[in-house]
């Protein structure tokens, strides 16, 4: 059995966004540094490339399971299946405000357990 390992990568806010809107949930990674296995975190951390630094946006995954090696999936590369989300957004960083947090009223550290709440909440604003 393997000890789940946990894996920190930078995602852009574009992305960020579309995780928290329920248009993805899965993740392309290459396995250039460490192959990626069901049970594994993924620490997904929003890069803001205008500004060349991280926004303190933190999403966290269990890896609930992970596709490689199939036609038309380049080698090397993993699509990972994520399971729930917590999020984490220890601070604003001027330049790069995280626009889609503010869309569901995240403020602070919070568990993100259906994304259908946020959604429900935004139509009623």
């Amino acid at each position: 059995m393997l000890i789940p390992r946990n894996h920190a990568r930078k995602i852009w806010p574009r992305f960020v966004g579309a995780i928290l809107r329920g248009e993805k949930a899965f993740e392309l990674r290459q396995e250039d540094r460490a192959r990626f296995e069901p049970g594994d975190v993924l620490e997904l951390l929003e890069w803001c490339p205008q500004v060349e630094k991280y926004s303190g946006v933190v999403l966290r995954f269990g890896v609930s399971s992970v596709l490689r090696d199939v036609p038309g999936l380049v080698e090397g590369f993993a699509v990972l299946s994520l399971g729930p989300c917590d999020l984490e957004h220890s601070f604003p960083l001027e330049g790069c405000i995280p626009n889609e947090l503010a869309l569901y009223g995240i403020r602070s550290a919070e568990v993100l357990p259906d994304l259908s709440y946020f959604e429900t909440g935004r139509r009623a604003a």
